[in-house]
């Protein structure tokens, strides 16, 4: 019993101290399709679409569409992508870099494709099975 109580404390703190990926919660919802969806953002450098089904954020404690979650100013695509390579550098998420400038990020329930083309960023939000490959065509 005495072992317990100090390794209870023990778990609380290790608990407590670690980060949370994905500071957005982003999820995706697959549809069960590979269809190509256009995400509508009015942001220059950015391209987005989701691969088979829906991506949601959280935000202030509300669950919003991503798409909506921009158009409404909640938040930005820049900020969205800060927040995915601020994960990857610690560690939060696995990722690979490709010659082409590209970054696969894989979150346990969410691929996200950063694709470099033509000085345009595409990025492609998909399930687990989405790879560079899939979209580097």
């Amino acid at each position: 019993m005495k072992k317990l109580f100090v390794l209870l404390p023990l778990v609380a703190l290790l608990l407590w101290g670690c980060s949370s990926p994905n500071e957005y919660n982003m999820v995706f919802t697959s549809d069960g399709s590979y269809k190509l969806d256009y995400i509508n953002v009015v942001e220059e450098e950015y391209v987005l679409y989701t691969v088979g089904g829906m991506v949601t954020v959280e935000i202030e404690g509300k669950t919003l569409m991503l798409e909506a979650a921009i158009i409404e100013g909640k938040i930005t695509v820049d900020a969205l992508m800060e927040s995915i390579r601020d994960d990857a550098d610690n560690g939060d998420v696995k990722y690979t870099e490709y010659p082409d400038g590209s970054v696969e990020y894989r979150y346990s329930g969410i691929t996200v494709v950063d694709k470099n083309f033509s000085g345009l960023r595409e990025i492609y939000f998909g399930d687990t099975n989405l790879t560079y490959y899939t979209v580097a065509g």
